[in-house]
C-alpha cells in the first residue's frame, strides 16, 4: 500500500507545481501525461528498487497536502486572473 501512497502522492505533487509554474492548468491532457510518467515512475522505483519500508506512507500524505495548497493557489490564482481579465 505503501508504494501507491507515495507514488500518487509525489507525482501529484509535482503535477501540481508543473501547472501553476507554467500555467498548464487548463490543460488536462498535458497533465494526465505529467502525472502517467511521474506515477508509473515513482511506483518502480518505490516497488523494486528502493529496500522495503524506506519511505513510510507520511511523505505520500505530506506530498498531497502541498498538492491541495498548490491546487487551492492555482484556483485563487485562475480567479484572480479571471476577475482582471488577465487570462493567458
Amino acid at each position: 500500500m505503501t508504494p501507491w501512497i507515495n507514488a500518487i502522492g509525489i507525482a501529484t505533487v509535482l503535477t501540481a507545481l508543473f501547472a501553476l509554474r507554467f500555467r498548464t492548468w487548463r490543460q488536462p491532457k498535458m497533465l494526465a501525461v505529467y502525472f502517467s510518467f511521474f506515477f508509473a515512475t515513482e511506483f518502480a522505483v518505490g516497488q523494486w528498487v528502493l529496500p522495503p519500508q524506506a519511505f513510510g506512507p507520511e511523505v505520500g500524505w505530506v506530498c498531497l497536502v502541498i498538492s491541495a495548497l498548490t491546487a487551492a493557489a492555482i484556483y485563487g490564482i485562475d480567479r484572480y486572473e479571471r476577475s482582471t481579465g488577465q487570462q493567458h
